[in-house]
């Protein structure tokens, strides 16, 4: 069958219709998204002001992320002032005597045959300069408590713990487990780091027996 190139086709009705019908929907544009839109440089500036204030807020309020620094528990006015610093004291005491406890245990009971007790240990609950001593200095060599040798070495922890914080534990010791020893002020261990400045080893037994702090001079 041959086709008559000059022939004319008769466009079907029905396609235009269909066209007609698709035109509204061209003449339409593209639904538009979310997510593309630029934010507000505002938002972008007060996001800046908050960061910027809260940096100021950490740096000023942290206490150089010091534990010891602020108790949250503390109520102003809840006590007079005396029981209300010998409360503080325990708390700071109870904090910083987690740097202790992995080796006298949380109860104060040591480890049999390797780490002392300091329940009812003479070196806790005697003079307070000599408690300070070993913990500004450490110990080393054999310690006899109770009948049982323990020869163990304690780290010297004067670069690592302030007045303050030794003071604290060393009243929270003498004043837990059964142990019924007075307070340890920082000024009694600021004394005694002044007098021990210049010694580098840890005590041993023995001079601990002798300790004592020498005597003020007089003032003129």
């Amino acid at each position: 069958m041959t086709t008559n190139p000059h022939q004319t086709f008769i466009r079907d009705t029905a396609d235009t219709d269909v066209e007609a019908i698709h035109e509204p929907i061209a003449r339409e544009k593209a639904e538009p998204r979310d997510g593309y839109e630029p934010i507000s440089i505002w938002l972008v500036f007060l996001f800046l002001a908050l960061a910027g204030w809260g940096g100021w807020y950490l740096g000023a309020f942290s206490g150089d992320w010091n534990a010891m620094v602020y108790d949250e528990r503390a109520q102003a006015g809840a006590a007079p002032a005396a029981e209300a610093k010998a409360s503080d004291m325990l708390t700071l005491g109870r904090r910083a005597y987690v740097r202790c406890q992995a080796c006298h245990q949380p109860t104060g009971q040591g480890l049999p045959g390797t780490y002392p007790p300091l329940a009812g240990s003479p070196y806790a609950t005697g003079p307070a300069e000599r408690a300070a001593a070993i913990v500004l200095n450490g110990l080393q060599g054999p310690l006899v408590i109770d009948g049982e040798t323990f020869d163990n070495i304690m780290p010297a922890h004067r670069d690592l713990m302030t007045d303050l914080e030794i003071a604290a534990v060393l009243t929270y010791v003498r004043q837990s487990w059964g142990n019924d020893a007075p307070a340890v002020a920082p000024e009694d261990v600021a004394r005694v780091r002044a007098a021990t400045a210049e010694r580098g080893a840890a005590w041993t037994a023995g001079e601990l027996d002798q300790f004592a702090l020498p005597e003020p001079e007089p003032a003129e």
